[in-house]
């Protein structure tokens, strides 16, 4: 079952993507294509990190349509090199063109975020230093931060990082 946050997260980048309405129909580009017409899409990366969004993905393209398959080759936290397949999805061709640019700017950005902060974990390793995310409580109180504001931690557990709460304790 998705989490509250990819379940808002996928609908307002979604409908901010489409005009501010969450219709699939709103997209002129995939109004030029038949309707009836079935697609299949591979998705690659294009540089190396740590992927994050699994959840994500299909989230994004079954709000679209709840008939779009999708089959992940990758997993939360998996490190991942260029050019390796990442999922694939087949629908209804609108479908597959609505959601990509919103499924792609997600993943881009949750992925952007455990391979930065693996990287700071990796450079702190036989230190006694710990990378602690303190903006956690900060960040689920002001929800005008954005769609994005409580999906980095998501993939906390593959980075790396743990949360900092204003008690002294820390957990993931």
């Amino acid at each position: 079952m998705l989490s509250d946050d990819i379940k808002r997260v996928v609908n307002e980048s979604l409908t901010e993507d489409l005009g501010g309405v969450l219709d699939p129909l709103r997209d002129i580009t995939a109004a030029l294509i038949p309707a009836d017409e079935i697609s299949e899409a591979t998705v690659i990366t294009r540089e190396p990190g740590i992927f994050c969004g699994e959840e994500c993905v299909p989230a994004v393209f079954k709000t679209l349509c709840p008939d779009v398959e999708c089959v992940m080759h990758v997993h939360d936290g998996d490190r991942v090199q260029p050019n390796e397949l990442l999922f694939t999805v087949k629908g209804p061709s609108r479908a597959l063109l609505t959601g990509e640019r919103t499924c792609l700017n997600i993943i881009q950005t949750l992925s952007g975020v455990a391979t930065h902060v693996n990287a700071y974990v990796k450079a702190m390793e036989g230190t006694s230093c710990r990378l602690l995310d303190t903006s956690y409580r900060r960040r689920r109180a002001q929800p005008q931060n954005g769609p994005f504001r409580c999906l980095p931690h998501q993939g906390e557990p593959h980075h790396g990082l743990r949360r900092h709460h204003c008690c002294g304790q820390e957990g993931q």
